[in-house]
This record gives structure tokens, C-alpha cells and sequence, in this order.
């Protein structure tokens, strides 16, 4: 006979329970996935670095940052070629920035702060995150 003495109410059970009532899995809630983040290369105008840092960060916080589902934020500029810029904004949603950004008057107005300054024509992309680990030094 398989006798069981482990009552059914409980979590704290040992490993080597009876083949009758197996050990409870947690149940883990799904993981959201990551927020979608737009980057977007751009090259200022040689010589026009310094305008487009004081522009670039103008015109994020007075139309990007006041959009709906923008979390936020993040301006790279490079060391080796310090006319080229990455600029990463996170969203909510891909339509968050793709339809009620884009469409939006603020868009106008952002291009109309950071336009003047692009040698060409920005490289914008959409990505989601496959995989972050930081070192832990």
C-alpha cells in the first residue's frame, strides 16, 4: 500500500514525496516583453557638433519626452567620429513612436530643432532586446 502522510495544503513538502501528490511547481508569471527602443544614427554637420548636442537634447525634452509611451532616453556620440550620433529612444509600444509620434505636430517640431544640423538623411530602425548581461565585477 502507498501511504501517503503529506497533506495536500502545504508547500514546504520534501523532495521525496510519495508518487501520489509529486512536488508543486511555482507558478511564474509571464515575463512582459522588453519595450521596443528606436535608434537612430545621424551625422551633424562637421563643425556644428556642439549646436546639435544643445539641439538634440532640446528638442527631446520639449517634444519626444511629452509623447505618448516614451519611457525614455539615450544620446551616444562617437569617440572615433564625433559628427556621428546614435540616439536610442524607448517606448511603450512600436505605434507609441511610429503613429503618435510620428504623426504628430511634435514631430514636426523635433525635426524642425535637430534637422537643420543632419549632414544626411537619418538612419532610424526599430529594435527589442535579445539578450543584456553586465558584468559583475
Amino acid at each position: 500500500e502507498n501511504r501517503c502522510d503529506y497533506p495536500e495544503a502545504t508547500d514546504q513538502l520534501p523532495a521525496n514525496r510519495c508518487q501520489q501528490h509529486p512536488p508543486r511547481r511555482k507558478q511564474r508569471a509571464a515575463e512582459p516583453l522588453p519595450p521596443p527602443d528606436k535608434r537612430q544614427q545621424a551625422h551633424a554637420q562637421p563643425g556644428k557638433q556642439a549646436e546639435f548636442d544643445k539641439a538634440i537634447s532640446h528638442g527631446i525634452t520639449e517634444y519626444i519626452a511629452k509623447a505618448k509611451g516614451f519611457i525614455g532616453y539615450q544620446i551616444n556620440k562617437c569617440i572615433e567620429s564625433p559628427e556621428r550620433y546614435v540616439l536610442m529612444n524607448y517606448w511603450q509600444t512600436l505605434e507609441n513612436h511610429t503613429i503618435d509620434f510620428r504623426e504628430s505636430p511634435a514631430f514636426l517640431q523635433w525635426r524642425g530643432v535637430v534637422g537643420p544640423f543632419f549632414a544626411r538623411p537619418p538612419i532610424v530602425e526599430h529594435f527589442t532586446i535579445l539578450e543584456t548581461k553586465n558584468s559583475q565585477k
